[in-house]
């Protein structure tokens, strides 16, 4: 794949910083810059136009990409026109040196979590104002977020060890402590009712679920009957309310509570392979499930029948040997989004994806 631009036009646009009387609560400093993009047949690059290093990516209802920028210390925007031209958007963070590391959006609101700042934040997409919330327990480290259909905002705290809740209208935070210790919580996704968030508990080598109705924790090893667990990473949860994890070993597993073994494992890349961004769309008796590999550059995609057979799998490089690949989202024209962590930028990776006759891997095993 190559890097070089024919032509790359850079326009910078700094919007000004307002502040805002209430405490906490700011304009960020919006930085816009729209530019050409690399093409390649099938992926396209958007260089971020500074040091943002992009790990965790989100979709607004008008099809905006928002993704957390740990590197400028700054909630990025995307707004896509072309596959000639773009526009970046940068929101500064209050907050210096706060580490932004995932976040989810709502028809009005990104909100996000700031690893190293305590925090949780809420970016409100009309004006671009950022409020931020400091957790109750300190140093807790908080990774992963979602937004039930109440509104209510779920996290958790990779060094706290703990489930937190926020409720937007009181501004109050509620913790659940997760009873296994050192458990290192990293990603967490709720049920299409809300009822039920599951998460990853990657310390401990499980996956759990808390029940919202009795405030109970259920978890379970990440394995196969019989044999050691694996370290999950990020989960989807399908409509039945059942999660699919990815691990560093290079398995997706469905977790099926009603058999003996309670998971059923696809090997989806070799061993060595950690997986990480985890995307799920079911429809059409199918489950479609795409993935990115936080050490190799690669990403693919695999699909099961309704009753977990395999249809087709495969996995690609979208870029440089060895980038980090975290986030990925699919847009409404189906194309597929992948924050490029090491690469410092975002890929556009267009159907029909591939050529078949090229693909470099393919595993039957599972």
């Amino acid at each position: 794949m190559s890097n070089k631009h024919n032509s790359l036009l850079l326009s910078v646009t700094m919007l000004a910083l307002a502040c805002m009387s209430i405490q906490l609560r700011y304009m960020s400093t919006a930085a816009t810059v729209t530019a050409a993009a690399t093409s390649s047949p099938f992926i396209t690059e958007y260089p971020l136009p500074n040091t943002g290093a992009p790990r965790y990516l989100v979709q607004d209802t008008n099809g905006h990409l928002w993704f957390t920028a740990p590197g400028t210390n700054a909630i990025g925007r995307l707004v896509y026109t072309s596959t000639v031209d773009y526009a970046y958007t940068f929101y500064n963070i209050p907050t210096p040196n706060s580490e932004p590391y995932d976040l989810a959006a709502t028809n009005t609101t990104i909100w996000f979590t700031e690893l190293a700042g305590n925090k949780i934040g809420k970016l409100t997409i009309a004006t671009g104002v950022i409020e931020e919330f400091t957790l109750p327990t300190a140093a807790s480290a908080p990774t992963g977020i979602t937004v039930l259909p109440d509104g209510t905002v779920w996290f958790v705290q990779r060094a706290g060890n703990k489930l937190g809740a926020f409720n937007p209208v009181t501004q109050s935070f509620t913790e659940y402590a997760y009873p296994r210790a050192d458990a290192l919580l990293e990603d967490i996704a709720a049920t299409q009712s809300g009822g039920r968030v599951w998460f990853t508990a990657p310390g401990v080598q499980r996956i759990g679920s808390f029940t919202l109705s009795n405030a109970q924790f259920y978890d379970v090893p990440t394995a196969s009957y019989g044999l050691p667990p694996y370290t999950p990473s990020q989960l989807a949860v399908d409509p039945a309310g059942d999660p699919w994890v990815s691990t560093t070993t290079g398995l997706i597993g469905r977790f099926m509570p009603s058999t003996v073994q309670l998971f059923r494992w696809y090997q989806v890349a070799p061993t060595e392979t950690a997986l990480n961004g985890l995307l799920l769309k079911v429809g059409g008796g199918k489950n479609e499930l795409w993935f990115t590999e936080s050490n190799t550059g690669f990403a693919g995609q695999f699909m099961t029948n309704s009753g977990g057979s395999t249809i087709s799998k495969w996995r690609l490089p979208i870029t440089q040997s060895n980038n980090q690949l975290y986030g990925i989202v699919i847009a409404a024209d189906s194309a597929t989004w992948v924050a490029d962590h090491t690469g410092n930028k975002l890929l556009r990776w267009s159907p029909p994806y591939f050529y078949s006759a090229y693909l470099p891997y393919i595993t039957n095993k599972e």
